[in-house]
């Protein structure tokens, strides 16, 4: 959809968030988490894919507050699975979770099965090693997130790339989501403005756009990524140029 925004504007906002965030993120490296943390921030992308930021975010509050974000229940992968598909069936009110969410979480049966599916593989089936080995052992942010996608159930590049930015591990990362997309399109940033991502390859085509980019005007893709989203959400949210 067209935005009404100028270039101009638009720009002037995501350099705001974009020297804010710089000025305000503590300095902190994947290292410095734990096997708990790291795996929280996993289950997190595996259900955002398909799915709004507030329904995603008030899902994962619950099943934190719900202790299902424990890596070792997979020890009872059952009993595992029916707990994390009863929590995401019940709807959401709006006095039960922090983001003011109300309504259901879409797909729990699929995601429920994705977390445990990927908990088997990353705890069980992969030497039980876990995500903070699997780290460790591929430097390279590329070849870590062709892993992630090929490892992890309900991964792809875009939720690979958000589970890589979140943790620290790479600044060099773009999470290119719809918001990023109309970004690129507005800033006349793609040579073909329906470009899909459904391929890696294809993916990693738009995040070198994305990345030349980000680095000309001065911020990290992993900043400059987070900015824009704030921005381009801001601006569908309030239903000023385009629909979320």
């Amino acid at each position: 959809m067209e935005i009404r925004f100028s270039t101009a504007q638009i720009t002037s906002a995501v350099t705001a968030v974009a020297q804010r965030i710089t000025t305000e993120t503590e300095a902190i490296g994947w290292q410095d988490l734990s096997e708990e943390h790291l795996w929280a921030e996993l289950v997190g992308c595996i259900l955002s894919s398909q799915v709004r930021h507030e329904a995603c975010s008030a899902a994962h509050e619950r099943l934190a507050k719900l202790g299902l974000l424990d890596p070792h229940r997979v020890e009872s992968a059952t009993e595992f699975y029916q707990d994390l598909y009863q929590a995401l069936c019940q709807p959401f009110t709006l006095t039960d979770n922090s983001f003011e969410y109300v309504g259901r979480y879409r797909f729990p049966k699929t995601k429920s099965q994705q977390i445990v599916s990927t908990a088997q593989r990353l705890f069980r089936n992969h030497s039980g090693n876990g995500l903070s080995v699997l780290l460790a052992d591929s430097p390279d942010v590329y070849l870590i997130r062709r892993q992630l996608i090929t490892l992890c159930s309900g991964i792809g590049p875009k939720q690979a790339s958000l589970f890589l930015r979140n943790i620290a591990f790479s600044q060099d990362v773009a999470v290119l989501d719809v918001h990023i997309m109309r970004y690129m399109d507005h800033m006349k940033l793609l040579d073909c403005p329906q470009l899909t991502l459904s391929s890696l390859r294809n993916y990693e085509q738009g995040e070198d756009v994305f990345r030349c980019h980000a680095w000309n005007v001065g911020f990290t893709p992993a900043v400059l990524d987070t900015a824009v989203w704030v921005v381009m959400r801001t601006i569908s949210a309030e239903g000023q140029g385009c629909q979320s």
